[in-house]
This record gives structure tokens, C-alpha cells and sequence, in this order.
């Protein structure tokens, strides 16, 4: 499995990357800023899988996050090749192509709820989908063709994870967008695949100095995306951190685990 620190020229990353929150300091990172807390309202959701997903026209990239209260534990991140073997992204072949690449470097992730030897137990395994606007040479509907492959491939995924005595629910929302939900009733484990614009605003919290010394204009601004030098220079904060004996920013901990081959 090939390992991958975004936009640079590292193929590997020695730890997985950790992000811990105690509850007292994130009181006090929201205080000063008036950030709300936010609680998940639903119990399950305090301890889940999540697989982040994002396929573009010829690379598969994806982030596994153990999730619980105030922890997110990146257990895996990494890319591949997509050998697609149809010239359009809107068909039943695309959507085959997706499902095998997927099945092939994450089974593991997306259908096995009790993790194996690579990832923790849950009882929620939450796949989403970044939604892809446009890019390159691709228009804002060009670029929803793979979006929608890749949502309908994990939507099979995640009916033969459930099994076909699961129960299915689905709805859209204009805060977490399209939202599939297969629950086995014998166990209570869900499969849920979601769809999403990829909102950073929440995910600084983790690192709120080097936010506001890197980023502030994101911070004081707080708008819905951050711009993609300040992106690259965060991954390469985290690159030289893997590189290094220094295993923390602030509350964002690199672990000495080495997970992958």
C-alpha cells in the first residue's frame, strides 16, 4: 500500500498522525474565539471509522480516521492509480473500476467494523465522498461524473458490508448533503455513505497557533475553504514532523507506529 503526505514528493509517511483534543483545552481554544463546541447528537457517532475518499481522473486518495470524542487517530492515508477502463466516468464500468480499487486497498476499512490487525472496533463505519467542483480542464458538471460514480460505487460496497437483511435509510441534507445508511438489526453497526464539500473550519482546531501565525486571514475570516498555498504549507509541516524526532503540534501528535508495508 503506497503511503502519501499530499503534495509533495515524500512516498511515505513513519507515523500514522494523531490528533488528540482534551476536553478542558478545547474549552479553552473556544472560549477566546467563540467557537461552539460541537457534540454529536447521535451516541454512535462518538466512536466511528471514517473513510475520506476523493477520486479524481486518474488517482484514488483517501484518509482512514478513528474518531471519538475529542480524538481523530489517522490510521491510514494514502493514493493509487485508477485503471479505468471506459473513456467516460458516468457509467456502470466507472463505477466497477471505483468499487475494485477501493475493495482492493481498503476492504479492510470499509466493510469489516471490527478492524482486523490494522484499524480500531467500531460500530460505525462513515464512508465520504469529497465532492469534486471544477478543476483543470473540467467544468463543475465534468467533474460531478466521478463524484457520482464514486458515490454509487460505495454505495454497493456498503450494501454487501451490510448484508441483505440490513435496513436502509436515506435523505438529503443541506448540511451533511446525501446521506445512505444500511444498519445490520442484529448487530446495530451502520454503514453510511456521505457526500461532502470538505469544510476545513472545524479541523483547525487541532492546531489553532500555527493556524493563526500560517493562516489567519482563514481564521479571522472563517471562510468555508482554505486556499491551496496554505494547505501545502500545513502537509509540509506535518512532512517535516514525520521526518523528524518531533512527534507534536500543539494538540495534532504523531505516534511511532508504522502500520503499512
Amino acid at each position: 500500500m503506497n503511503q502519501i503526505c499530499f503534495l509533495s514528493g515524500l512516498t511515505t509517511l513513519p507515523r500514522p498522525l494523531v490528533c488528540r483534543l482534551e476536553t478542558g483545552e478545547l474549552n479553552s481554544l473556544f472560549a477566546p474565539l467563540e467557537y461552539r463546541q460541537l457534540v454529536p447528537s447521535t451516541v454512535s457517532l462518538h466512536n466511528n471509522r471514517t473513510v475520506v475518499l476523493s477520486v479524481y481522473r486518474d488517482y484514488m486518495y483517501w484518509t482512514v480516521i478513528h474518531c471519538t470524542w475529542n480524538t481523530f487517530e489517522v490510521e491510514d492515508i494514502g493514493f493509487t492509480a485508477v485503471p479505468f477502463s471506459s473513456k467516460y466516468f458516468n457509467t456502470r464500468q466507472t463505477i466497477a473500476d471505483i468499487k475494485v480499487t477501493v475493495l482492493n486497498q481498503l476492504r479492510t476499512a470499509v466493510t469489516e467494523p471490527s478492524g482486523g490487525d490494522a484499524y480500531r472496533s467500531v460500530d460505525v463505519i462513515k464512508m465520504v465522498v469529497k465532492q469534486l467542483k471544477s478543476y483543470q480542464d473540467f467544468t463543475g458538471k465534468q467533474a460531478g461524473a466521478p463524484t457520482h460514480s464514486t458515490m454509487q460505487a460505495m454505495r454497493d460496497i456498503c450494501d454487501e458490508a451490510a448484508g441483505p437483511n440490513s435496513t436502509l435509510c436515506e435523505r438529503k441534507d443541506k448540511v451533511l448533503g446525501s446521506v445512505y445508511i444500511r444498519t445490520q438489526p442484529a448487530t446495530g453497526q451502520k454503514f453510511q455513505v456521505i457526500s461532502s464539500t470538505g469544510k476545513q473550519t472545524n479541523a483547525m482546531l487541532c492546531c489553532l497557533n500555527w493556524m493563526h501565525e500560517n493562516a489567519r486571514d482563514f481564521v479571522d475570516k472563517r471562510t468555508t475553504f482554505m486556499d491551496e498555498n496554505t494547505k501545502l504549507r500545513f502537509f509540509e509541516r506535518l512532512q517535516s514532523m514525520a521526518a523528524s524526532p518531533e512527534n507534536r503540534m500543539e494538540h495534532l501528535i504523531l505516534l511511532d507506529v508504522q502500520k503499512c508495508n
